[in-house]
């Protein structure tokens, strides 16, 4: 127990793959400083109460207050200090490992320490069902992940995305969430007024993947994340993400990863 912490859960999942955490505490009135260091694993904490600063590897400092989210970013080094007050948070954290997974399919593609809560979307509802099932002594792991899934696409679709500012990012935006590929890429390119090939040039420039890679990406973040529930059927999962079958689905996911799908969610869900 940390000597400064009023109280303070967690809950540790381990596979095979790492061990993901889930965690809420609250300080006492003091000040506080974290120690600077270089973190070797990616968490992520929602501020309920407390205020305080972020300060990063070049010295720049981010306010931290109530509705904001404090990232901990594998390789960063970084520390926090807390003002007078109390101070209370919930987070969960995984393995640089699988950060780096997600960071190389663009699931994960902000590197900022804290994301002002003015980002914040839908957050908070998912974090406390988050908190519910961590303090429910009787929820499974596999449901606890489902949890824990969900807020980090919460985190990554809607809280570091400010709103785009022009056509090609809303674009690149509807893609991400075009899980099924019902959009049509001639028929964006045409609403922007571009060809399809002056659409794809200038898309690839500014986000380095094609409008298919993104989307492609982006579905296979989807299911890397699905799979880490032992109750998500591979072939109904596929569906959901508009693969024509199972096999078409498990066919792009292992030549991505480089193991099947079926391989890959029961090693994220052995307990």
């Amino acid at each position: 127990m940390i000597k400064d912490v009023h109280y303070h859960h967690a809950r540790h999942i381990h596979t095979p793959g790492g061990i993901h955490t889930v965690h809420i505490c609250r300080h006492l009135n003091d000040n506080h400083s974290n120690p600077s260091k270089i973190w070797n694993r990616y968490s992520s904490c929602y501020i309920i109460e407390g205020r305080g600063k972020y300060i990063d590897d070049n010295g720049n400092e981010l306010n931290v207050e109530p509705g904001c989210i404090v990232q901990h970013l594998p390789g960063k080094y970084h520390h926090i200090e807390r003002y007078q007050g109390g101070w209370e948070e919930i987070g969960f954290g995984f393995d640089k490992e699988l950060y780096h997974q997600l960071q190389k399919l663009g699931f994960i593609q902000n590197d900022i320490g804290v994301i002002p809560k003015k980002n914040i979307i839908d957050l908070p509802n998912a974090l406390e069902s988050l908190r519910m099932a961590m303090t429910d002594q009787e929820c499974s792991n596999s449901s606890l992940m489902s949890k824990f899934t969900q807020c980090l696409a919460s985190i990554q679709n809607q809280a570091l995305h400010n709103q785009p500012s022009n056509s090609l990012d809303r674009a690149a935006e509807q893609l991400k969430q075009d899980h099924q590929c019902k959009i049509n890429l001639n028929e964006m390119s045409r609403a922007l007024n571009m060809s399809y090939v002056s659409f794809r040039s200038k898309f690839k420039n500014k986000f380095g993947d094609s409008p298919a890679s993104l989307r492609k990406k982006s579905r296979l973040s989807q299911a890397l994340l699905k799979l880490t529930d032992n109750r998500v059927c591979i072939g109904d999962l596929a569906e959901s993400l508009g693969y024509r079958d199972r096999f078409s689905f498990s066919k792009e996911f292992k030549k991505a990863f480089a193991i099947s799908p079926v391989r890959y969610q029961k090693e994220q869900t052995a307990e």
